[in-house]
C-alpha cells in the first residue's frame, strides 16, 4: 500500500484555523486539540524505481474543535470512521482531544 505525504504548507488567511491556538501549541505542547481539516491532492510523485505514485495531502482548511459538545460530536465520527478503516474500537493516542 502506497503511503501518503502531507505538504508542510498551511493555508493562508482565514481556512487556517490552528492560529485559533498558536499559544496554547507553544505554552502545552503536548496537549492534544481534535482538528477538522479539508484537504485534497497538492501532487502525485512517481518512484521510477518501484513505479510507485505517491500523493502528497495539501490541507485547504483546517479549524479546532474546542466547544466540548462539538468535540464529543466530532470524536465519536473520529472514532466510528478509524474502526470502519482498521477494524479496532479504540484510537491510537493517549486521553481525549482537548483536555
Amino acid at each position: 500500500m502506497t503511503d501518503a505525504r502531507l505538504a508542510g504548507i498551511l493555508p493562508k488567511g482565514d481556512p487556517n484555523g490552528l492560529n485559533t491556538i498558536l499559544k496554547d501549541l507553544i505554552e502545552n505542547p503536548h496537549h492534544q486539540h481534535l482538528l477538522v481539516v479539508i484537504a485534497d491532492c497538492s501532487k502525485t510523485t512517481i518512484d521510477n524505481d518501484s513505479g510507485e505514485t505517491i500523493p502528497t495531502a495539501r490541507i485547504l482548511n483546517i479549524e479546532v474543535i474546542a466547544r466540548p459538545a462539538d468535540r464529543a460530536t466530532a470524536e465519536k465520527l473520529l472514532r466510528r470512521a478509524f474502526e470502519e478503516r482498521t477494524g479496532l474500537s479504540e484510537l491510537p493516542f493517549a486521553g481525549e482531544a482537548g483536555q
